[in-house]
């Protein structure tokens, strides 16, 4: 029996969320026994990252209607059972595909639910088999548009070779929490500082201080702008403590905490932080955003979204008490419940059977 095949388009310029769902959806199905081919911009972060991974490139130099007879000349030498499409210019290009019934598009951004927003994408969603989301909140918004039938949610999988518990890392003098990411007004970094003003202000008296690290690259908010923040919250250098940079080893790090902190504001349909945190076995804090809420399962954690401060300070207080004492069986167990979620081999085998191939 020949092996099925799936050809992925993405016109993606940066090292976005949807970047790394479609790499992540390529992966997968190569561990399912899927051949794939992947088609990123030219000198495009996907690019770089796919050959990286030893997937097969073949790149555009462009999505448009002068590639159409690229486009066809691919995929007839290619011949896939499925095309996968992440963005506008290369799901037009599908309109070209020789072969019915072979289209399927991601959508991983917010959309527009109004009359002349919704007739405009199903006009130009015709010749999609089916619309593939990663979460709750788009999985609502696109069968508005598109109706029940024609999308499916399956959620971002995460390499469980590069994310797994690292128990030698775990650093047990006191709790820890770790917010890891770029440095952005959206990921809500002075926000939740308040609610950890507020886990101190509780905190048991024979408990030694929590400390909450945040860790990732610079963007919009610079290392002091964080310090500064940290100390109008009256968080000393003791309490709060900022990393820059790149991280080699960010398994390690991310194991090395009692909860890890995803306290975005805004977007967050791909969570892959998150995602993260658990497969190296620690429980996380979400801020309920997008499709955070997603990722939670018994012991997972917990969502402050649509709680006062008040209220998901009290509950952090309990699960850094509980998560800090928590055996090194429990963070495996925890991985493990993860990975059955959020495994490549879970993405891959949901991505065949939604596309039937």
């Amino acid at each position: 029996m020949s092996k099925k095949k799936v050809w992925h388009l993405i016109s993606n310029r940066w090292n976005s969320a949807i970047t790394e769902y479609a790499l992540s959806s390529a992966r997968s199905l190569a561990e399912v026994g899927v051949e794939n081919l992947f088609s990123p911009l030219v000198n495009s972060p996907a690019e770089k990252r796919a050959k990286q991974y030893g997937l097969q490139v073949s790149s555009f130099k462009g999505f448009s209607a002068k590639d159409v007879g690229k486009y066809r000349e691919i995929f007839k030498t290619f011949n896939p059972d499925a095309v996968f499409t992440y963005g506008g210019p290369e799901t037009f290009l599908t309109r070209f595909t020789p072969s019915k019934g072979k289209n399927f598009r991601f959508r991983g951004n917010e959309v527009s639910t109004s009359f002349l927003s919704s007739l405009n994408q199903r006009l130009s969603h015709t010749h999609v088999e089916k619309i593939i989301v990663p979460g709750s909140s788009l999985l609502r918004d696109c069968r508005k548009i598109f109706g029940d039938e024609r999308v499916a949610s399956i959620i971002l999988g995460c390499s469980s070779a590069e994310y797994s518990p690292n128990l030698a890392a775990r650093k047990k003098d006191r709790p820890r929490l770790m917010i890891f990411g770029r440095f952005d007004p959206v990921k809500g970094h002075k926000e939740f500082m308040q609610i950890f003003r507020g886990v101190l202000d509780i905190w048991p008296k024979n408990a030694p201080l929590p400390q909450l690290i945040i860790a990732g690259e610079p963007a919009n908010v610079s290392v002091t702008d964080l310090t500064e923040a940290a100390q109008k919250t009256g968080l000393n250098e003791d309490l709060v403590v900022v990393r820059a940079g790149r991280f080699p080893d960010v398994a390690e790090m991310m194991s090395s905490v009692s909860v890890g902190v995803v306290s975005s504001l805004g977007s967050e349909q791909i969570c892959r932080v998150a995602e993260e945190f658990l497969l190296c076995g620690t429980a996380v804090v979400v801020s309920g955003v997008g499709s955070l809420d997603d990722v939670l399962f018994e012991s997972a954690g917990f969502s402050f979204g649509g709680r006062t401060e008040s209220e998901a300070a009290t509950k952090l207080v309990h699960l850094l008490l509980r998560t800090h004492q928590e055996t090194d069986q429990m963070r495996l167990e925890r991985a493990k419940i993860a990975g059955d979620h959020f495994s490549f081999s879970t993405m891959g085998k949901a991505l065949l059977s939604v596309c039937d191939v």
